[in-house]
C-alpha cells in the first residue's frame, strides 16, 4: 500500500529520483548523438562516475537499489548500442518515468489528505506550474540540494566550471535530447519560471541557450520549509499570518471592552454612537467591530469583506490622514478572510529597481497565499514626481506591477487615486474608501483606552487634539520615551501630543512660542472677559459640539473662528499667544507672503495645503494683518477681480469646514469681508489703552531681573502710546542703560519714549516732557 510522505524533504527526494531518470534518458540520447562519452568533460568527470552518481540515492549516499523508499530505475547504458535498439531503450525510460510519476502523485495525494503540506505541491499550485515547468525548476533546484548534480551538469556541458545548468541543458533534459530542446524554448520567455522570479538567467546575453539557470535562494528556502520573508525585503516588508492577526485583534477587542465597561453598564459594554468599541450591527465581522473607527466606517468595511470573500481579485485603496485606520483595517479584513498579508512600507522602498522589488513582493504574497498591502504610497516625505522624471511615479508603478497579481491588493495613502489611475486597472476590480479623522466622542474613547496619568482628563485631550488613532499611539510613545524611570507625567503627555502637531506647517507658517498668560495682558474688564471666553470655547468645544449636540445642529464645521480687532500694538498677537498658552496648543503665524501668489490658482493651492496641514497638526492658525486675505470682495470689472473673489470664496469654504482654531487679527474690523465676520464665533476689540491702563503696562513692562531706578510711572503714562509701543520704548531704554553700565532711569526711558512718539508720526516738543526735558 502506498504510504504518505513523512515530510516535504521525503517528497523532494522522490522528485529528485525522478529527475535522475530524466537525466539518464538525456544522457543516453546525448551519448548516442555524440557517438560516445564526453571528450573534454571526461578529462575531469568520467562517464562511469556520472553513472555511479545517478545510481546514488539523493541525500543518503546509498545506491538507489538499496534504498528503502519505493523507486524505479531504467536499465542504464554507458555507451550506445547496449540495448537492441534505441526505440527499446526509449521505451524503458518512458515506462520507468511513468511509474515513478504515478507513485509520486499517489503518495502526494495521501500526504495532503492526511493534512501534511508539501511545499513543492503548494508552489506548483500557487504559481500554476505544469509538469514540464516543474521539471525545469527541479533541474535548477537539484544542485542546491545535492552536490552530485554539479558534477553531472559539468560532464553534460563538457566543462567542469559549468556546475549550474544552462538553458540549453534544461530544455534538453525536459525534451529527452539536445535536438528536441528548441520545442520547449518558450519556458524561459513566457512561463512563471521567469515572470514570477522563481529562477533567474545569468551569463552572456548573446545566446539564450548558453545562459545559466539559477534558482533564487528564497525559493530554495521556501521549499525547505522556511517562512521568513526574503532578506532583500525584510527592511520594509513583513508577512503576518492569520494566527498573528487574530491575536492582535483579540487585544484590540479587550481594550475596547474596558472602555465600554468604564463608561456604561458593564453587562452592555457599549458606548453609544461612534463611541467605540462595539456598537455596529451584528453582521459586521468581529475583527472589524473591535476597531477604534467610526461606526459608518466599520459597516463599510463589513460590506467590503462580503465582496472580497470569494469574489474576484480586487485592488482596494484606502485614503485619509495619517493614522486614521487603514493600517489596522487591512489586517482586520485579512484576519476575517483567514488570509495572511504581506505589508509593505512604501516610504522605504528602494528608489532603484522598484519594479523588480514589487515583483519580489508579489512572489512573497503568493508564497503565503495571502494579500498584499502597500501603505504610505503618497507620503509627503517621498521625493515628488517632478524631482524624479526619469522613472514612473511610485503609485502608478505599484498599480501597474500589482495589477498582475492574482490576489487581493490593498493600498493606502493620504489622497484618493485619480480617475486616470483607477481606469488603468484592468486585472482587478477596484474599490475605495475614505477614512476620516475621528469625531470628538471617538477620540475621547480612544484616550480612555490609554493608561494616562491620574491628572489628565481624556475629554480635555480629545477636545484639544484632533488626533487619529495612530497619532494617539505616537503621542503616548513620545511621552513614554521622554521618561527615564517611572510613568509619564501630565506635562509629558501634553508635550507628546504637541510633538505630533509640529508636522509640515513650517513652509507656510512660523511657529510662535507663547510667553504670556492671562495675568500678563492689560485690557478693560469687558474685553478681558471676552478673551477668557475665547479660551473657554477652545477648551470646551468637544463637549459642546459633541456631548451637547451642537455639531449636528450647527451648520458648518466644529471649529472656532476668532477675530481680534484694534490699532497696532494693542495686544492682538499677545492675546493669540495667551490662548495658545492657556489651552496647550501650538500657535502658527501664517506667512501671507508665502500664501498669496500672483499666479492663478496658486493661492488656493497654498490655502489647501495650509488648512490640510493645520488639521493634521492640531495647531492654532493665526492670520496677522488678515485684511490681505479676508478683505471685502469687489465688483468684478476684469479677470483680476474675478480670480481675487474666487480666492476669497475658497477661503470662506475652507474656514467654514475647518475643525480647528483660526484667529484673525486686523487693525480695521470694517475691512474684513462681511461673510467672514458672519462666521466669527468670537470677536474681541482691543482699544488703545487709557492713561490708567498705560500706567499698569509701564509698571509691568520691565522683567524682574532688570535693574530699574526710581521711574515716574504717572508721567510716563501721560504719553499716548499703545502697549506695543511701550514695550519697544522699555527695550530701547534697557539697551541704553546697559551701554551706560548702570540702572534703567528716567534719562533712558524719556529718550526712548521720544523716539517711539516720533516713529509713530506724533509731533513732539521739548515742552511735552516738562521737568525731564533735560534728558532729550
Amino acid at each position: 500500500m502506498t504510504t504518505p510522505y513523512a515530510n516535504e524533504r521525503a517528497h523532494l527526494r522522490d522528485e529528485l529520483r525522478r529527475l535522475d531518470l530524466l537525466l539518464e534518458r538525456y544522457l543516453s540520447a546525448w551519448r548516442t548523438e555524440r557517438g560516445g562519452a564526453s571528450q573534454g568533460g571526461g578529462l575531469y568527470v568520467s562517464g562511469e562516475q556520472v553513472d555511479q552518481l545517478l545510481d546514488v540515492d539523493v541525500g543518503t549516499g546509498a545506491s538507489a537499489t538499496e534504498s528503502s523508499e519505493p523507486t524505479h530505475r531504467s536499465r542504464r547504458t554507458s555507451s550506445p548500442g547496449s540495448t537492441p535498439n534505441g526505440r527499446d531503450e526509449c521505451s524503458v525510460h518512458s515506462n520507468a518515468l511513468e511509474a515513478v510519476t504515478e507513485g509520486i502523485e499517489q503518495r502526494s495525494h495521501r500526504t495532503l489528505v492526511a493534512g501534511t503540506e508539501l511545499r513543492l505541491v503548494t508552489l506548483t499550485e500557487r504559481f500554476d506550474l505544469d509538469r514540464r515547468t516543474l521539471d525545469a525548476l527541479l533541474v535548477a533546484l537539484a544542485p542546491e540540494l545535492d552536490v552530485k548534480y554539479e558534477k553531472i551538469y559539468a560532464y553534460l556541458q563538457d566543462d567542469l566550471t559549468r556546475k549550474r545548468p544552462t538553458v540549453g541543458l534544461v530544455l534538453g533534459v525536459i525534451a529527452g535530447s539536445a535536438g528536441g530542446a528548441l520545442e520547449h524554448r518558450d519556458l524561459f520567455r513566457r512561463s512563471p519560471l521567469v515572470t514570477d522570479d522563481l529562477v533567474r538567467l545569468s551569463g552572456p546575453d548573446d545566446s539564450m541557450l548558453s545562459r545559466f539557470v539559477e534558482i533564487d535562494d528564497r525559493v530554495v528556502a521556501y521549499l525547505l520549509g522556511d517562512d521568513g520573508i526574503d532578506t532583500a525585503l525584510d527592511s520594509f516588508a513583513e508577512c503576518v499570518d492569520s494566527g498573528q492577526l487574530n491575536r492582535t485583534f483579540g487585544r484590540i477587542g479587550a481594550a475596547g471592552r474596558e472602555v465600554g465597561q468604564s463608561r456604561t453598564d458593564p453587562a452592555a459594554g457599549e458606548c453609544g454612537v461612534d463611541g467605540w468599541p462595539d456598537n455596529t450591527d451584528s453582521d459586521v465581522p468581529s475583527a472589524v467591530a473591535r476597531l477604534p473607527l467610526p461606526v459608518s466606517t466599520r459597516r463599510e468595511l463589513g460590506t467590503l469583506i462580503d465582496h472580497l470573500n470569494g469574489g474576484d481579485p480586487t485592488i482596494v485603496h484606502f485614503h485619509g490622514p495619517y493614522g486614521a485606520g487603514p493600517r489596522i483595517a487591512v489586517p482586520a479584513i485579512c484576519a476575517t478572510l483567514g488570509s495572511p498579508v504581506v505589508t509593505v512600507d512604501a516610504t522605504r522602498l528602494p528608489s532603484d529597481g522598484i519594479e523588480e522589488t514589487l515583483d519580489l513582493l508579489v512572489r512573497e504574497a503568493r508564497f503565503a497565499d495571502g494579500a498584499l498591502y502597500v501603505y504610505d504610497l503618497d507620503n509627503p516625505n517621498r521625493e515628488s514626481e517632478e524631482e524624479r522624471p526619469e522613472r514612473p511615479g511610485t503609485v502608478e508603478t505599484a498599480l501597474r506591477r500589482l495589477d498582475g497579481f492574482g490576489g487581493h491588493v490593498f493600498l493606502s495613502g493620504r489622497e484618493p487615486l485619480s480617475s486616470r489611475l483607477q481606469t488603468a486597472i484592468d486585472g482587478h476590480e477596484f474599490a475605495t474608501l475614505e477614512f476620516d479623522r475621528p469625531a470628538y466622542e471617538l477620540r475621547r474613547a480612544l484616550w480612555e483606552a490609554v493608561d494616562l496619568p491620574d491628572d489628565v482628563d481624556p475629554s480635555d485631550l480629545a477636545a484639544k487634539f484632533q488626533f487619529t488613532p495612530g497619532q494617539i499611539d505616537d503621542a503616548m510613545a513620545t511621552a513614554r520615551a521622554s521618561v527615564v524611570d517611572g510613568d509619564p507625567t501630565p506635562a509629558d503627555v501634553y508635550e507628546g501630543c504637541r510633538a505630533q502637531s509640529r508636522a509640515n506647517l513650517a513652509e507656510l507658517a512660523g511657529k510662535i512660542e507663547p510667553s504670556y498668560t492671562l495675568e500678563d495682558i492689560v485690557l478693560p474688564d469687558d474685553e478681558l472677559v471676552q478673551l477668557r471666553d475665547v479660551v473657554a470655547m477652545v477648551e470646551g468645544r468637544g463637549r459642546v459640539y459633541s456631548d451637547w449636540g451642537f455639531e449636528a445642529a450647527h451648520r458648518g464645521g466644529s471649529g472656532i473662528n476668532v477675530l481680534f480687532a484694534g490699532p497696532s500694538g494693542t495686544g492682538k498677537t499677545m492675546a493669540a499667544e495667551i490662548v495658545a498658552s492657556e489651552t496647550g496648543l501650538d500657535l502658527y503665524r501664517v506667512d501671507l507672503a508665502s500664501i498669496v501668489s500672483k499666479y492663478i490658482g496658486e493661492t488656493e493651492s497654498n490655502l489647501q495645503q495650509l488648512f490640510d496641514e493645520a488639521a493634521a497638526s492640531n495647531a492654532i492658525l493665526f492670520f496677522d494683518e488678515a485684511d490681505a486675505l479676508f478683505g471685502e470682495r469687489t465688483e468684478v470689472s476684469d479677470s483680476t477681480d474675478r480670480y481675487a473673489n474666487v480666492e476669497v470664496n475658497y477661503l470662506l469654504q475652507r474656514m467654514e469646514a475647518h475643525d480647528g482654531v483660526v484667529m484673525l487679527a486686523t487693525n480695521f474690523k470694517e475691512n474684513v469681508d462681511e461673510a467672514f465676520r458672519r462666521r466669527i464665533n468670537a470677536s474681541v476689540e482691543f482699544p488703545s489703552p487709557d492713561r490708567e491702563a498705560r500706567e499698569r503696562i509701564w509698571r509691568s513692562i520691565f522683567p524682574v531681573e532688570t535693574p530699574v531706578g526710581d521711574l515716574d510711572w504717572s508721567f510716563l503714562s501721560s504719553f499716548e502710546l499703545a502697549g506695543g509701543d511701550i514695550n519697544n520704548a522699555a527695550l530701547r531704554a534697557a539697551f541704553k542703560a546697559a551701554d551706560d553700565g548702570g540702572v534703567v532711569g528716567m534719562e533712558h526711558v524719556v529718550a526712548a519714549v521720544r523716539r517711539e512718539l516720533e516713529k509713530s508720526g506724533q509731533l513732539v516738543s521739548a515742552d511735552d516732557f516738562g521737568e525731564y526735558r533735560e534728558y532729550l
